[in-house]
């Protein structure tokens, strides 16, 4: 610092800074005790990069975070909020759905065999083709996430497939309002300008027109009361939703202490 018109810098002139790290093209804050920053920590979203960078995008929400989670958690919704979108006719009830911890990280995964091609594969597969279909979620706290779309021809391998790799952050504004960042890759690796304006629209409804009213909405029916006073009903199928809260719990419970 330098007070160019005196040697003495002012008491006051202090501006407040934090400790930020840069990967992927993402750029991390850690607004904590700096001896407590772990850098090792951040997730890895190194599939993002490649030779085009992805389309990204962001959309305020008027919800705390927790309900985007519960939303990304839970892909089954795709059938019935994105039929404007990306619905999936059927297709995601018929499928598999799992969710794993390994340590820190969850992951909420579908997986539907013999299905016709999926929407992120038009202008590579033809639209009855047979194919293997998957959706893995991976989530690490408080509420980052990378979603892995996939599909290949009924049978393949599953790195010889046509794969888009997402990216879903949400970060806390307030206790009721969340910053919602994301980002995709394409479905081939160039870039057509159409394309992109197609993608790119498809994603704004499903996330702007789509998703948000039912988060927001979601929220506001607890008309500000805990979400565990409730108490919530599952149905089985929100259990990645379910544990990742109880992970946030049990994190927020230790550091406290």
């Amino acid at each position: 610092m330098r007070n160019p018109f005196s040697d003495r810098i002012p008491r006051a002139a202090v501006v407040k800074s934090w400790r930020v790290a840069e990967r992927d093209g993402i750029v991390w804050l850690w607004n904590g005790d700096d001896d407590a920053c772990d850098e090792a920590a951040i997730p890895d979203f190194s599939m993002l990069d490649r030779d085009v960078p992805p389309l990204t995008g962001y959309m305020p929400m008027a919800a705390n975070y927790e309900f985007g989670t519960d939303n990304l958690l839970d892909l089954s919704h795709i059938e019935f909020v994105h039929k404007g979108s990306f619905a999936g006719n059927g297709v995601i009830f018929a499928g598999e759905h799992s969710v794993v911890e390994e340590g820190d990280t969850l992951r909420s995964n579908w997986w539907m065999p013999d299905v016709d091609a999926p929407g992120h594969t038009r202008g590579v597969y033809p639209p009855d083709m047979k194919t293997d279909h998957w959706l893995d979620m991976r989530w690490n706290a408080p509420a980052t996430m990378q979603l892995e779309i996939g599909a290949t021809p009924a049978g393949g391998a599953r790195q010889d497939g046509c794969i888009v790799q997402q990216a879903h952050i949400l970060t806390p504004e307030t206790a009721t309002t969340t910053h919602y960042f994301w980002a995709s890759s394409r479905p081939t690796p160039v870039a057509d300008e159409e394309i992109d304006k197609m993608v790119r629209g498809l994603l704004e409804q499903a996330f702007i027109a789509e998703d948000k009213p039912i988060i927001e909405a979601a929220y506001k029916n607890l008309d500000g009361a805990d979400f565990w006073d409730q108490p919530p009903l599952s149905l089985g199928v929100d259990a990645g939703g379910v544990r990742a809260r109880r992970k946030i719990a049990a994190l927020l419970s230790a550091q406290q202490q």
